[in-house]
């Protein structure tokens, strides 16, 4: 159960992060511009994953729970495989540390189970 709602809990996060808004997006695209320092040419490349994470996370509404769970997930490790060739490895943990942060955020602080 610790396992389900930690899942839940990480796949929240990446929902509301990556479907958000044209202008909340470009909003968090510029806070990682500022906490992880890219350089132009690295925004504009996680700018076009995340316009195109959030795409692809809208035709999942239509899908059935169970799939659009499994479907969420895929689609978060495909994100992570792109940030991985735009972001350097201390770029990464930092994006990595900052999900981690708005996922406690989100629950209410402390991590109650974890993901493998």
């Amino acid at each position: 159960m610790m396992r389900f709602l930690a899942l839940m809990s990480l796949l929240m996060v990446t929902t509301s992060v990556l479907a958000m808004p044209p202008s909340d997006s470009a909003a968090m695209v510029d806070r990682l511009v500022s906490e992880l320092g890219l350089d132009q040419a690295q925004a504009t490349r996680v700018e076009a994953i995340m316009s195109a994470q959030q795409e692809r996370m809208k035709a999942l509404r239509d899908l059935p729970r169970s799939e659009r769970r499994s479907e969420m997930q895929r689609l978060r490790q495909d994100m992570d495989a792109q940030l991985r060739d735009v972001l350097s490895d201390d770029q990464m943990a930092q994006f990595e540390a900052l999900r981690k942060e708005l996922s406690g955020a989100r629950r209410g602080g402390g991590k109650r189970g974890r993901v493998d």
